[in-house]
Order: structure tokens, then sequence, then C-alpha cells
């Protein structure tokens, strides 16, 4: 595939996230690590009044507690004035994973997420033969990884999801990128149930 630059991607996304909530309301699931700076960026760029920005993702625990992926995005908003809707509360598991399905099935708005993909073919907080894998009754889980606590939406939610893009940096991405193009067992490849979302554009960052 055709690598892009920074500049490039950033381009594509923020135009296409500004034609949508120019025609309504947009809200905009972003995921953390690489993802977070083009989030950021593609945001600072668009006018904020039909927009609400969100997660796919997140690791539980306290409010802004070390390792959660919102308050390094929130960082990099700076002066940004709009609608954000994180996953943490202060609230219990159980009360979060409630809390912010209920606020994804009460949405009324265009859907669109930004992805990353980690070297596992992970995407979300859905982990290679998690029980996330396997929800399909609910639009947001939580469960105890390998690593951390987390809370993602679930494969059943990647039909409500009207528009979304895959982002992955560096050339070690690549094959996990090509790897989407072919026919895995998303249980254990679980970028595989992106293939659920009607329109999915994917950008690699050269």
């Amino acid at each position: 595939m055709t690598s892009q630059t920074f500049a490039e991607i950033e381009g594509a996304i923020q135009a296409q996230l500004a034609s949508l909530s120019a025609a309504g309301p947009v809200l905009f699931l972003t995921s953390g690590g690489s993802a977070t700076s083009l989030c950021a960026t593609v945001v600072s760029g668009i006018p904020w009044d039909n927009l609400t920005i969100g997660q796919v993702d997140e690791r539980y625990g306290d409010i802004d507690h070390a390792n959660a992926n919102w308050p390094k995005l929130r960082a990099q908003l700076h002066d940004v004035n709009g609608q954000c809707v994180p996953m943490l509360t202060g609230v219990s598991r159980e009360e979060t994973m409630r809390n912010y399905e209920d606020f994804l099935k009460n949405y009324q708005g265009t859907v669109v997420a930004l992805f990353g993909v980690g070297m596992d073919s992970h995407t979300a907080g859905i982990l290679p033969g998690s029980s996330a894998t396997t929800v399909e009754d609910r639009w947001v889980y939580g469960y105890q990884g390998p690593d951390f606590a987390r809370i993602t939406i679930t494969p059943a939610f990647m039909l409500r999801i009207d528009q979304a893009f895959l982002y992955a940096q560096g050339p070690e991405k690549l094959a996990v990128l090509e790897r989407y193009h072919e026919d895995h067992d998303p249980l254990l490849d679980p970028v595989q149930f992106l293939k659920r979302i009607e329109k999915l554009q994917i950008f690699h960052q050269e």
C-alpha cells in the first residue's frame, strides 16, 4: 500500500470530518497510542459546533491514572473548546461499561472512529484471544487483560460506525495492514472486525 506523510493523512481525515460535521452532529471516537496526536491535530483545525469527541477504548482505573489514554489526548487539545465524553468518570468498571454503552445508544448523529492497530493485530481494546472478541450482545465491554483492565467498544458496535479510519505508523506496521486484506480468524486477528464497517479508509504513515 502507499504510505503518506502525517500532514497528508491529517488533511484527508480533517476534510472528511469537517464535511460530515457541517451537515450535522458527529461523534468522533478515537484510539490511544499514535492515534492520539493525529486526532488532536485533526480536530484542532475544524469547527466544533457539531462535534463530540469520545473513545473507542480506555485502560480502566481512576480518572487520570498514569496509564490512561484520555489525559494524553486532553493535553494535546490545548485551547480547543468542544464537547468531550471520556470513558472514565470515577465509577466502577461495570458502571463505566453501562454508562458508555447508554451514551452510544442514545447518540443521534453520525459516528466516526479513528482506530490504531497493534503488532499483534489488536484494535481498540480488543486483544487477540480475549473475551472481548466474542461479545455480540453489547456495545461496550470491560475485562482484565494481561496488562491492564480494559474498557472497549465491541465487535457488535462496529456495525453502528458510519465512517472509520485505520491509522498505522512505521515500516513494521505495513505487514499488519497487509494482513487486514487477507482472511484471518478475527478471534485471533481482531483488526478483521473492522471489515464490518461499511466505510473504512486505511492510512499508513511513512
